[in-house]
């Protein structure tokens, strides 16, 4: 592959990254929220009946801080 579609390549993998980052981003947000909003901490992510994937999510550990 010559440069020039090497370049290309990237410049469009890139951009796909960065959309897909931001829609995460945006995904976890709004499933953090519903989460709160029931108390669950650990949600089923199903396809076709099956569980692909479970969704967790952590309390940030408490640390002291003394000043």
């Amino acid at each position: 592959m010559d440069i020039k579609k090497l370049s290309l390549e990237l410049a469009a993998i890139s951009l796909i990254a960065d959309a897909a980052k931001k829609r995460k981003d945006e995904l976890r947000a709004q499933l953090q929220g519903e989460m709160d909003g029931t108390g669950a901490d650990r949600v089923k992510a199903k396809l076709d009946g099956e569980t692909i994937a479970y969704v967790t999510t952590s309390k940030p550990k408490f640390k002291w801080f003394i000043s």
